[in-house]
């Protein structure tokens, strides 16, 4: 048990573990963040499409 101790200890091991992780964590940082913006946007789209049928509509009407 001690030798596998030993592995997650090393010097070695921790020069890959620790890189690793910090590039795993940016990962899926910037994935959550280019998804938030993609949400955004596309609500955004939602409104102004929403908008425009609108102003359609009460430019029908007015005339």
């Amino acid at each position: 048990m001690s030798r596998f101790l030993a592995i997650f200890v090393s010097i070695d091991f921790l020069k890959i573990f620790i890189p690793a992780i910090i590039a795993i964590a940016t990962a899926f940082y910037s994935h959550q963040s280019a998804v938030k913006l993609q949400i955004n946007e596309q609500k955004s789209e939602q409104r102004i499409d929403h908008l425009k049928k609108s102003f359609k509509s009460l430019l029908m009407y007015s005339s």
